[in-house]
């Protein structure tokens, strides 16, 4: 699957505009499941995300230093903070072609914040 990683130097401040090399680096990858999972997972510093480009794109972020997800696909738009073991089972869920993922967040009992697109 097509993955986009973006790592951010932790001492970025936050300005207008980023120097690539210099705040950032960022590759793309066509990855397996376990490998973009291993990006997650390795995801620390705000503003570092690992993108994966599939029926939906799923966006696993750094924000306030707590990992969100962005989903944007079959109509719905939304963005939530995660655990690591939720974002392991929305990416399962992208890797098996869902762009739909249901009223509740997958391992919670919390409905998304959805707004239709």
């Amino acid at each position: 699957m097509e993955v986009s990683f973006t790592d951010f130097n932790p001492n970025t401040p936050t300005k207008d505009r980023y120097e690539y090399v210099i705040d950032y680096i960022s590759h793309d990858f066509d990855l397996e499941f376990e490998d973009a999972f291993y990006l997650i997972k390795q995801l620390k510093h705000n503003r570092s995300s690992v993108v994966i480009y599939a029926n939906a794109i799923a966006d696993f972020h750094i924000f306030d230093d707590v990992l969100h997800i962005q989903i944007d696909g079959d109509g719905l738009w939304v963005a939530e903070n995660i655990d690591l073991e939720t974002a392991k089972e929305i990416l399962r869920k992208v890797y098996e072609g869902c762009g739909y993922f249901g009223q509740f967040i997958p391992n919670t009992s919390r409905e998304w914040e959805a707004w239709a697109t």
